[in-house]
């Protein structure tokens, strides 16, 4: 069974769980996933500067978590065995799971990535990203 947005436009916008759309994002999701789970400790222990490249994905992945949490309240979802694919309920549903966390996360990349841009030794913000491990919980 499956719950649709009457209106057009949230029909449009919600993903369906099982789709080939949604997989695709769910895996590209998890490899930049994995490129966190390998760079941030290494960032947090200062085992080597930064170059431009890395840095540069550093960026990268910082946006692709900015878009993932502006596309996480249209993620359809399986609940009790009906998939849930009204925009107003996906949203809710982000809000109270997710959301508190997402934004924490995305913040503190927003400003490790500007204040990485300003001064070099600001390792504190760097151990913070750790907490981006807990999205694997997500996934």
């Amino acid at each position: 069974a499956e719950l649709k947005d009457p209106h057009q436009c949230g029909r449009c916008l919600v993903w369906h769980p099982f789709t080939g759309r949604r997989i695709t994002y769910d895996i590209l999701s998890m490899i930049i996933l994995g490129w966190d789970l390998v760079t941030i400790p290494l960032e947090a222990a200062q085992v080597s500067d930064p170059g431009f490249v890395y840095t540069l994905i550093g960026a990268f992945v910082t946006l692709w978590w900015t878009f993932d949490m502006c596309i996480s309240f249209c993620m359809g979802f399986q609940h009790k065995g009906i998939v849930e694919m009204r925009l107003g309920k996906t949203a809710m549903a982000y809000l109270k799971t997710w959301f508190v966390l997402d934004l924490t996360l995305v913040t503190i990349d927003w400003m490790t990535l500007i204040m990485t841009a300003f001064s070099a030794a600001f390792g504190f913000a760097r151990g913070l990203k750790s907490l981006r491990v807990s999205k694997i919980f997500r996934l």
